[in-house]
């Protein structure tokens, strides 16, 4: 169920906002048919589902509960490989899940995980 969650609320919704940046704009070239027009909505319904997830995780270390989730691993993923790029899916009016962004970023995983990105998620990392 979180898992999904996390998809259907946020992570779906911030690779929509995503699909309308200049970065993917030039990446798609005619390959994909974007709509620049919806970046905006897409953004706020995004940041919606993280204030909701942080409602949520007022109490618990990781998404599910105490136990590190599949829920976890991918938001975390898209999360940390979206980069400085985009500063509004982490910001400090959401403390449970900067919490839990900092717990996930210690993890020895996360940190191997990022090294295919190199400088581009340097100091989303930190």
């Amino acid at each position: 169920m979180w898992t999904r969650r996390m998809y259907l609320e946020i992570i779906s919704h911030f690779v929509a906002w995503f699909r309308g940046s200049d970065i993917a704009v030039e990446a798609y070239r005619g390959n994909r048919i974007l709509q620049l027009e919806a970046m905006h909505s897409n953004r706020l319904i995004a940041e919606r589902g993280l204030n909701m997830l942080d409602d949520e995780m007022a109490e618990k270390a990781f998404i599910a509960g105490e136990n590190l989730s599949m829920a976890d691993i991918i938001l975390y993923g898209f999360m940390a490989a979206a980069g400085p790029e985009t500063p509004w899916l982490n910001v400090p009016q959401r403390p449970s899940v900067g919490g839990w962004y900092d717990r996930m970023s210690a993890r020895p995983a996360a940190k191997q995980m990022l090294k295919p990105f190199g400088s581009r998620v340097e100091l989303a990392a930190q």
